[in-house]
This record gives structure tokens, C-alpha cells and sequence, in this order.
């Protein structure tokens, strides 16, 4: 049986502390706008964490600064604050001052290296000692020890590490690709649906059986006079609160207003439209509901908010389920500063980067002011509205008619005039029973696909445990003790490091300086 050193290593294994094999450089100061320059002699890129993580912006570049702030595509950075301790590769140029380089010395592999740092062996111990601070140090992780084993087996390991990755990442891909899938058909689902091909044997039937479809015509009929006669019963109830307003020496409240006409469209802006089924019609979403913007009271007062009422945010909403809970709450006093909505209202963020997160709420609560809420009519199927709040037609709708300052907004006014598709009522039921049916199944695949995700995961950080624990290797140990012995010994290259450590710390600045100021004295 191999000996282990550390009661987990091999033997032939060292324990060496991260600050002993590599050196550290921070990256440069972000630049001023102005200070960025078009691709041309002389410059280099610019990276940002972001170009690393996600490499969606146009690059930025700036003049060279010196070959210490520039990394190639195989050297290794690490983000100090934010993700702290993710490592970034595989870009070149300079790093901005919230990441920092990586130098490995002679005694140990990049890859090796590289490997080690996309751990959770390293990863622990970086919250063991306070990732949870706003910035990493070198102080912080330069102690953190890394198991080095000869550099035969650094090469053997890596080489081991890839060949089994490279099985994993197929997997991944394949995984990855059919999420894609997913929700490329979810996003076909809900087009079919309102352009009426979900429902179109539904309506052959409905004819065939004597029973066709009531026109959307004859529904928004029915709509127009509930409106009236909600107008009317609102004005009846403001005319007496008016009086009991005077006779109390009161201000009298804001006058009810009168509900808007219904005009058809355009024949201009109906060209423009996708043709729909016979008895279908579009409309303005303002005839289909109200539209109320939301607010926040005021955070100052800390009596405003407690555990009584929900109060929604973007953040709250998400489209694969009903929103039954909202992450903040109002106390009694700020529920009634507040704007309430009701169940089954369809809330839809209308500012910010998350323009178009759209959720309906399944419990009555108040909602913020980057939120507009569509509380459809009695005639109106709720879950109808929220579907289609979130087919492609829609939220390309409010993508392109958001104003385009330095946040994407979407005002009430403008959005009340989106158009939207109006099918029978019957139908309108139909159709989501035809969405959620394909839907539901979606939702299914995909949870399995990240639950498959997760495994996946999971088996690379069980690779790694096992390459950094040397169970990787120990077959190719076994054959090749010349190896891993005599010069390439645990104890040769400790020693080695420690006379590379002497060397650099003899030729440092402090200690030429300090050999400058002797011999001046003598």
C-alpha cells in the first residue's frame, strides 16, 4: 500500500503554501471614457470581469501600459471583488484593478495550477478566511496551501483532468443545447397561441357541432357596457361622498373618470398586423383592463413596511410560475399609502434591464413604480393576458416602443397603447388550457435538464478532488517511480523552492538597497 503524506497525500507529494509558487500583479485603474481609443498601433484591450464572465460588449482598448498589467490567452487572472476567487482566462490583454494576475514559478504546471483554482478545495478555503469581504488580498489567499506533486505527475494529472472533462463537457453541451431547444419551442408555443393555430381543429369542431365561437365583437361589447355601468355606479358613490365631504368641511375626492371609447385600429396599423382567425380582433391592452403604474412608500419611515402585506417587485416576478409571494412587505400603514392591485392582476416591469419580467400574482398586494399592472375585465380570462404579456409579440412590442435614455422606460401612457389580440371568451380558456398542457411538459424536461446540470457539476468537482488527492494517478505512480523519486522527491522540491524564494528575495529592490546603503557607510 502507498505511504500518504498528510494522512491524504502521497508521499511524493508537497504541501506548499499559494504565495510560495506564484507571484501577484493587480490589474490598472478603470479609464475615463475619453481615455478609450479606437483599434489602432500601440493598444491593447481592455477586461473587464464582465468581458470574461458573459464578452457580450463591443471591446474597449486603451494604450499599452507595460507588459505587467497585460495577461495572454492561457494566463490566469482572478477577480478580487464581487465573485471574489473566480478565475478568468482565456482573453488577452490588460486586466482592469479589480482583478489580479496569477504567475506561476518553474515548480508547478499552469494547467495544474489552473485546475486547482476552479476547485472547491481552493474555493473553501477562500470562504474559510473571508470571502465574504469586499475585496480578496494577496494576504488573504497567499497562505491558502496547494498539494504539488513532481512535475511529471502536474502533467499527468492535467492530461487525465482534460480526457475525462472532455467526455463531461460533451454531455454538458448536449445538455446546454437542448435547454436551448426548449425554449425555442416555449417561445413557438405561446406565437402559435395567439395567432390562433393552437385552437383551430377546437374551432372546426366548435362549428361542426352547431356551437361556433361568440366574435371577440360581441365581447367587447359586453365590455364597453360594463364599463359604463361601473363608470355609473362610481360616480353615484363619489356624488355622496361629496356631500358627506362638504357637510364635514372636507376636501372632496378626485372625480371619477369617464371610461374611454373603444375605436378599431387603424387600417394603417392593421396592415402592419399578423392576420387572425374569423372572430378574433387586436385592440389596445388599455380596453382590455385597467392599467395602474405602482409606487413605494416611503423607506424612511420604517412604519411603512413589516410582515402584513406583499409588496411585489421585479424581482418577484418570474415567468415560469403564478407569483405567490412577494420578498418584501408592507406594514397596515404602508399598505394604505400604497397602490393595491387584485389576484390575478398581471404585473410587467417597464423600467430597467429586466424590461418586460412579467408574473401574475395569485394574492392581493401592492407592487413598486418600475411595475405597470393590467387588472383585466370580468370578461377578460386573467391567465389569456398573462400569456400573452409574455409571447414574443408582446414583449417585443414593449421592447421597441420603450424610450431609449440610459434606462429603457416604458410609461403608462405608452403602454396602454400596445396592441393586443382579443380572441372569444370560450377560446380564450381554450388556449390556455392548450399552453400549459405543452408547457407544463416543457417545465418538466427542464428541471430534469438542470437537475442533470447539477450532477454534471457535481462529477467535474469530484474529478478534481480525486486528481488533487492523487487517486488520479496512482496507477501511473505505480509505474513510474523513477518519476516521482530522488531529484523529482517531495523533499528535493521543497528545497528547491525555498533556494528560488532566497534568490528572488536577495535580488529584490528593499534588498539591493539595503546592500547600496552598506557599502556607502563602509
Amino acid at each position: 500500500m502507498e505511504m500518504r503524506a498528510h494522512n491524504t497525500l502521497p508521499v511524493c507529494w508537497s504541501i506548499v503554501e499559494f504565495g510560495k509558487l506564484c507571484t501577484f500583479t493587480q490589474g490598472i485603474q478603470v479609464p475615463i471614457n475619453k481615455q478609450f481609443e479606437t483599434l489602432k498601433q500601440n493598444t491593447v484591450r481592455f477586461l473587464r470581469i464582465i468581458d470574461f464572465t458573459q464578452g457580450n460588449e463591443a471591446p474597449r482598448y486603451i494604450h499599452y501600459p507595460g507588459d505587467k498589467y497585460v495577461v495572454k490567452r492561457d494566463d490566469i487572472s482572478m477577480v478580487r471583488y464581487g465573485t471574489v476567487g473566480f478565475v478568468c482566462t482565456g482573453l488577452e490583454g490588460a486586466i482592469a484593478n479589480n482583478l489580479f494576475r496569477v504567475i506561476p514559478n518553474i515548480f508547478i504546471e499552469k494547467k495544474y495550477l489552473f485546475y486547482f483554482l476552479n476547485s472547491y478545495l481552493f474555493k473553501k478555503n477562500i470562504n474559510s478566511k473571508g470571502a465574504t469581504m469586499q475585496a480578496l488580498s494577496f494576504g488573504l489567499i497567499k497562505p491558502i496551501q496547494i498539494p504539488v506533486p513532481p512535475l511529471p505527475e502536474q502533467h499527468r494529472i492535467v492530461a487525465k483532468i482534460e480526457e475525462l472533462f472532455s467526455e463531461l463537457d460533451n454531455g454538458i453541451e448536449n445538455l446546454k443545447k437542448a435547454r436551448e431547444q426548449l425554449k425555442t419551442y416555449r417561445q413557438a408555443v405561446l406565437k402559435y397561441a395567439f395567432e390562433g393555430k393552437l385552437t383551430k381543429e377546437w374551432r372546426v369542431r366548435q362549428i361542426q357541432t352547431g356551437n361556433p365561437p361568440e366574435p371577440a365583437e360581441k365581447l367587447l361589447e359586453r365590455i364597453r357596457k360594463e364599463m359604463e355601468k361601473h363608470f355609473k355606479k362610481q360616480a353615484e358613490n363619489w356624488e355622496k361622498v361629496c356631500e358627506q365631504a362638504i357637510a364635514e368641511g372636507k376636501k372632496k375626492p378626485a372625480k371619477p373618470k369617464k371610461p374611454k371609447e373603444l375605436p378599431p385600429l387603424s387600417e394603417k396599423e392593421l396592415a402592419e398586423l399578423p392576420e387572425l382567425p374569423e372572430g378574433w380582433c387586436w385592440l389596445r391592452i388599455e380596453h382590455i383592463g385597467d392599467i395602474e403604474t405602482g409606487m413605494t412608500p416611503s423607506k424612511k419611515s420604517s412604519v411603512n413596511y413589516g410582515n402584513n402585506y406583499p409588496f411585489y417587485k421585479p424581482t418577484d416576478l418570474n415567468e415560469r410560475s403564478n407569483v405567490r409571494k412577494a420578498h418584501d412587505n408592507l406594514s397596515e400603514i404602508g399598505y394604505l399609502k400604497a397602490r393595491v392591485v387584485p389576484i390575478n392582476s398581471i404585473l410587467v416591469t417597464c423600467i430597467g434591464a429586466t424590461i418586460g419580467k412579467t408574473g401574475i400574482i395569485r394574492k392581493e398586494g401592492a407592487f413598486n413604480q418600475q411595475i405597470n399592472a393590467i387588472i383585466p375585465f370580468n370578461n377578460i380570462v386573467p391567465d389569456y393576458v398573462y400569456y400573452q404579456a409574455i409571447c414574443p409579440f408582446f414583449q417585443n412590442q414593449i421592447v421597441h416602443k420603450a424610450s431609449s435614455t440610459t434606462l429603457p422606460i416604458l410609461n403608462k401612457s405608452k403602454f396602454e397603447k400596445l396592441v393586443f389580440v382579443l380572441a372569444p371568451y370560450e377560446e380564450q380558456n381554450t388556449i390556455v388550457c392548450e399552453i400549459e398542457s405543452r408547457l407544463s411538459v416543457c417545465d418538466q424536461l427542464e428541471q430534469t435538464i438542470e437537475d442533470s446540470l447539477k450532477k454534471a457539476e457535481a462529477l467535474r468537482q469530484s474529478i478534481l478532488k480525486k486528481a488533487f488527492s492523487g487517486e488520479l494517478t496512482k496507477d501511473w505512480r505505480d509505474k513510474h517511480t523513477e518519476l516521482i523519486s530522488g531529484e523529482n522527491s517531495a523533499e528535493k522540491l521543497l528545497e528547491l523552492i525555498k533556494a528560488e524564494k532566497e534568490k528572488t528575495r536577495k535580488n529584490s529592490p528593499q534588498r539591493r538597497r539595503e546592500r547600496r546603503g552598506k557599502k556607502y557607510k563602509d
